[in-house]
């Protein structure tokens, strides 16, 4: 196309602004979806975006690393989404 340095083609552009929706539609897919969560299960997933381990997680909610998986798989569940990563992407 003609896109030069700093500058995009409409083409691009239009792509750009389809994903951006996208993401945007995404978040509001999710937002509800935090509700149905726990108070263990709000904890879990707190420590979890919060970069620690399942291990670190357990250990500072007073469980065990099993349960804390059963807490992810949980989590993802009900908010609709297959990964602990898409979760994040989705809320930024």
């Amino acid at each position: 196309m003609f896109a030069t340095a700093g500058r995009i083609s409409i083409r691009e552009a239009i792509d750009l602004d389809l994903q951006a929706c996208r993401r945007r539609q995404q978040r509001r897919n999710v937002q509800p979806r935090p509700a149905l969560l726990t108070v263990r299960e709000r904890r879990v997933l707190g420590c979890l975006l919060a970069g620690k381990t399942g291990k670190n997680a357990a250990y500072e909610l007073g469980i065990s690393p099993k349960t804390v998986d059963f807490h992810r798989v949980n989590i993802l569940e009900k908010v609709g989404v297959n990964s602990l990563l898409e979760l994040v992407r989705m809320i930024d």
